[in-house]
This record gives structure tokens, sequence and C-alpha cells, in this order.
């Protein structure tokens, strides 16, 4: 039995108990530190990754819309059909005098580096642009108005009737469909 004994206390089995409660201590470091050490890395690594994905998508969207929005303010028909809803939103619902209409259209010509004509009518339909603004044909642009407000019936009648002015005054490209088509 000293052999046994000794055996347990040899340097041997010593080194070996040794070795067996490193590896003990080691494998609870290694699971209940390290590991959630290295969870936590690989999570936050892949949070930090979203996170940097999401904001270039946001970045991305952002200049998208912004890129559009210069695409549509550097076109010119674009540019001017706002500036028409403009005028038309300013000017729709308002009793304005000869002098107020007057001077809107004198700042809309100081805005708009293009000729216009801004042709304005009341609600029975008669011309009310002061005759001190220029206009290159007061009939042409009645006769237009009263073909918008038409019914469809009547408006084919009225367009056969005006034709030849129309189209020497707008150009022989106008369409009427498209013009219709736009009134609202």
């Amino acid at each position: 039995m000293n052999t046994s004994n000794n055996s347990e206390k040899s340097p041997e089995n010593a080194a070996k108990r040794r070795f067996d409660s490193f590896l003990g201590y080691s494998a609870s470091f290694a699971l209940f530190i390290l590991l959630p050490i290295m969870i936590a890395a690989v999570l936050g690594a892949n949070a930090i990754a979203l996170e940097q994905q999401r904001a270039f998508d946001d970045a991305r969207n952002s200049l998208e819309i912004r890129l559009t929005q210069f695409a549509c303010d550097v076109d010119t028909d674009t540019f001017l059909t706002r500036v028409a809803r403009g005028a038309w939103l300013s000017l729709a619902n308002h009793k304005l005098d000869s002098l107020q209409i007057k001077n809107y259209i004198g700042k809309l010509e100081n805005f708009i580096p293009t000729d216009f004509d801004l042709y304005l009518f009341d609600d029975d339909g008669r011309l009310i642009t002061p005759s001190e603004v220029r206009l290159r044909s007061r009939y042409v642009g009645s006769k237009l108005w009263q073909l918008i407000k038409a019914s469809p019936i009547d408006q084919s009648v009225l367009f056969k009737k005006i034709r030849k002015p129309v189209k020497s005054f707008l150009g022989g490209e106008f369409k009427v469909a498209q013009l219709l088509e736009k009134k609202d």
C-alpha cells in the first residue's frame, strides 16, 4: 500500500494533478470569459456593419432624391409648370384689380427668363388680363379658353372654327388633345 500512496505523491502524479487543475481553470476561463467576449465582439462587429450599411443606404436614397429633384428643377418644362401652378394658386381665388394683376405679371416677367403670355379669365370666361399687358393674341387665347370650357361635343365644332389661327399662333406641332388632356 505504500506503493499506491507513494504513487499518489510522486512528482508525475503531482504534475498530472496540476495539469488537470490547469485544464479545469483554462476551460472555465475560456467558457465563461473568452467565449462571451468573442461572441460580443462578433455581434458588435455585425451590429456596426449593419448600422454602417443602413447609414450608407439612407445617404444613397437621400442623394437619389436630391438628384431627381435637381434634375426636375433644371428641366425647363418642369420649372415652367411649377411657376404656372404657383401663379394659378396665387391668382385663382383672389379678386384682383387691374393694377395688382399688372404688378404680378411684371414680377413674373422679372423672374422667368423667357417670354410668356398670362391669360387670365373671370368666372364668365371674359379675359381680365389688363389691356396694358402685352399678349400675343387675345383672340386666340380667348378662343382656347372657350374650347377648354366647352363640352367634348362642342370642342370639336369650336376647334374646327379656330384651327387656322391656333396653328399659326402656336405652331403646327401644337396638339389640342394634349391641351385638353391637361386642362385640370
